[in-house]
Order: C-alpha cells, then sequence, then structure tokens
C-alpha cells in the first residue's frame, strides 16, 4: 500500500511538474441559458442556505457558468490489487454546456467519447460499461454546481454526516432526480459539507445503472450497488473555482477501496469538436440502464 502510494505521488510529480499547463484561450461565454432552466427544488429555506453557501465557497454559480469546458487528469489506483495493475491514468476533458465527453486512456490507448447522441470507444479495454465510465469520471468532483441542474431535488438530513477516516462532522444535503432525468433517476447522492468552511468534502452516493449491476452479476432482485463514499482534500482555486487534488473511495463497510489524484485542472480549455468524430471501426455502447431479465429454466 506505501509503494502504491509512493509510486502515485511520484506520477503526480511527474504531471504536475513535466507537462505543461493547459493552454489558457480565454473564458468563452458559456451558453447561459443552459444554466438558467429551472434549476433545483429545495426541501426548505435552511437547504438552500447551506447549498448556496457551498457555491460560494468553491468560487460561485456564475463562474461555473462561465466555464468553456472540464479538463483534468485522474490518476488512481484500486487498493488492494497488484502494483502492475495501478495505476490507471485518465485524461478527461467535457465541453460546457453540451457535456460531451472526450476522454483518453493511455494505458491501453484507449479513447472514450459522448458526443451527446451516443457513446463510444476506440481500442476500449475496460469491463465496465462505457455510457457508465463516461459521467463517472467528472461527476463527483464537480458535485457541488451539479447541484443546480434541472430536475434535481435538495434535502437536508439531521444527521451526524460522517465520513469513512475522518473524525469530522458535516452538514447532509441529499441529491435525488425527478423521473424524467438521466438514464437513472434512481441514483441519489448525500453531500458531505463543512459546516464551517461550506467546502463540499465528500458523499455517499448509491448506483442503478442496470448493466454494471449485471456486470458484478448481483441477483436480478438487487436494484443498486452497496453504498460507496467518496471524500476529496488538498484544494486549490483554478480559473475561479475550488477544486480538489486528491480523493478516496470506501465500501459501504468503511474500508478504503481506491486512492486518485486530480491534476491539470482547467475550465477554459477550448474543446476540440473534432474529437467527436466517429471513425468507421469505433464500437457504440448499446449498454442499457435497465437490468437484463434473467430466468432460471
Amino acid at each position: 500500500m506505501i509503494k502504491k502510494l509512493l509510486l502515485i505521488s511520484i506520477l503526480w510529480s511527474l504531471f504536475s511538474c513535466n507537462q505543461p499547463e493547459p493552454e489558457n484561450q480565454g473564458t468563452r461565454q458559456s451558453a447561459i441559458d443552459h444554466f438558467e432552466l429551472e434549476g433545483p427544488s429545495y426541501d426548505s429555506e435552511k437547504t438552500e442556505s447551506i447549498v448556496k453557501k457551498m457555491l460560494t465557497a468553491h468560487g460561485g454559480f456564475e463562474n461555473w457558468k462561465k466555464a468553456s469546458s472540464i479538463f483534468f487528469h485522474r490518476i488512481h489506483s484500486r487498493v488492494g490489487l497488484d502494483l502492475q495493475n495501478a495505476p490507471e491514468i485518465i485524461i478527461d476533458h467535457i465541453e460546457l454546456p453540451s457535456r460531451k465527453i472526450y476522454q483518453q486512456w493511455p494505458r491501453f490507448e484507449g479513447i472514450l467519447v459522448d458526443d451527446g447522441k451516443q457513446v463510444w470507444t476506440m481500442n476500449w479495454k475496460n469491463n465496465y460499461p462505457p455510457k457508465f465510465i463516461a459521467q463517472n469520471g467528472y461527476y463527483l468532483a464537480c458535485l457541488p454546481w451539479l447541484t443546480q441542474d434541472k430536475g434535481v431535488k435538495l434535502e437536508y438530513l439531521d444527521d451526524e454526516g460522517q465520513l469513512p477516516e475522518s473524525k469530522s462532522s458535516f452538514l447532509s444535503i441529499k441529491m435525488t432526480f425527478e423521473e424524467s432525468v438521466g438514464d437513472t433517476p434512481q441514483d441519489y447522492y448525500i453531500l458531505k459539507i463543512d459546516p464551517n468552511s461550506y467546502l463540499y468534502r465528500g458523499c455517499e452516493f448509491i448506483i442503478t445503472y442496470g448493466a454494471l449491476l449485471d456486470a458484478f452479476k448481483l441477483p436480478p432482485e438487487r436494484k443498486s450497488l452497496p453504498i460507496t463514499y467518496y471524500k476529496q482534500d488538498r484544494y486549490i482555486e483554478v480559473d475561479g473555482l475550488m477544486v480538489p487534488q486528491s480523493y478516496q473511495k470506501f465500501n459501504a463497510s468503511g474500508s478504503l477501496i481506491q486512492v486518485g489524484q486530480l491534476l491539470n485542472w482547467s475550465f477554459t480549455k477550448d474543446f476540440d469538436d473534432e474529437n467527436l468524430s466517429m471513425p468507421e471501426n469505433a464500437l457504440i455502447d448499446i449498454s442499457s440502464p435497465i437490468r437484463k431479465n434473467k430466468k432460471s429454466n
């Protein structure tokens, strides 16, 4: 475990020191209409106050609306696997406001693209559904701003707001979705917010994407994966927004299952639409959010 973390630290240093910073093309004015839809619903004024303080702590929603894209590197290692299987490096670039996605997986020269109509891959060597992988990369780290999406429902929870391996207590805001939102409206996230700084410190969440549950060979009656805990820290300011540089994931029993770094953030890097052009030999992901009906003979 110590060797794994040391290797990740070395890679982080290489990426931070040797790789040029993403070219700043200047902040473009995004299609603001996308962000000024109906927005979320709040169960109380207290909930709304907490969420707005969180947004302010992370640089404010106005700065988020000005972002032209989300760009960063992820370097993560699954705890308990052999060293040669980790760390994994992923380069994420998400165009805003469309949220079209271009991902690079250098280890196996893989490409994953969500062009807004379909998800396709090149040289794909990951066992999980690309449709799920595409969204998973940026969603957890950008959750404070995504609370403002149309169809989101926000509720204050009167609990101790704990995260694994943390002695602190947090404010808990549960994020759910209207039935018409996305492929998996039964997902939920419980944001953990520092009661002093109002920084988002992590969350607990469930995944209900059917093809992923099938990949894990869960019983047909199961509707979600077990709870996962996500914790982030080491914040820096990038283009006026506060973002984390590292994170950890824990399973439902609180055991550490993944550690990672989030590096080279930019919210102004130009998104190359040519990357969305699908080659003839690309594979379109046909996975479904609905579980397969498996009946025994």
